[in-house]
């Protein structure tokens, strides 16, 4: 703090370029009115990189007119780098042309994605909550269920055809791939 109580220079020589405008622009409207300040920004750290800061500030004016702000820094970068991940996986859960169903323990599904909808017919509301027996796999297929059971124990994976129904009752051949994803129960 007492490198920067008298001139803030050296903290802006290690921001990253493009967070400069909108941290200056924050500080000032902080200074002005007094509110409180936090932005998340990266900085360039000599020897660690770029790195996350989320900063949270509250500004006070001493006599002089001069304001001091008191507040914390913390280095969230895992957790931006986490977020950036999320996104990505949303945006390819979103994008991709291959149907998706994310059920639960129980095969109920709780999540599908635009293509699953597109493929079944179903709309989201149609089919979160319900089982997979909606689609009724397995019809031309005994003991499909068990063979899938068994590989998603022993592998945790499975692949093979499979007859599904869509909304409007029609069986369609489909090729399935089904993943097991363990937690730690």
């Amino acid at each position: 703090p007492e490198d920067v109580r008298r001139d803030a220079t050296p903290v802006f020589e290690v921001l990253h370029p493009d967070d400069v405008p909108a941290i200056w622009a924050g500080i000032q409207l902080s200074a002005a009115d007094l509110s409180p300040w936090r932005a998340v920004y990266r900085v360039r750290h000599p020897v660690r990189g770029e790195r996350w800061i989320e900063g949270s500030a509250s500004p006070e004016r001493s006599e002089d007119g001069v304001v001091t702000w008191d507040g914390y820094l913390r280095d969230v970068t895992e957790q931006q780098h986490a977020k950036e991940q999320l996104k990505l996986a949303a945006s390819v859960f979103a994008a991709t042309q291959e149907g998706i169903i994310i059920t639960d323990a129980r095969q109920r599904i709780i999540d599908v994605n635009p293509a699953c909808l597109r493929i079944t017919g179903y709309s989201r509301d149609e089919m979160l909550g319900r089982t997979t027996a909606l689609l009724d796999i397995g019809r031309d297929a005994p003991g499909i269920h068990e063979e899938q059971a068994a590989a998603l124990l022993r592998d945790g994976n499975w692949k093979g055809e499979v007859s599904s129904r869509n909304k409007s009752g029609e069986y369609v051949p489909q090729l399935w791939s089904v993943s097991a994803v363990f937690d730690e129960t």
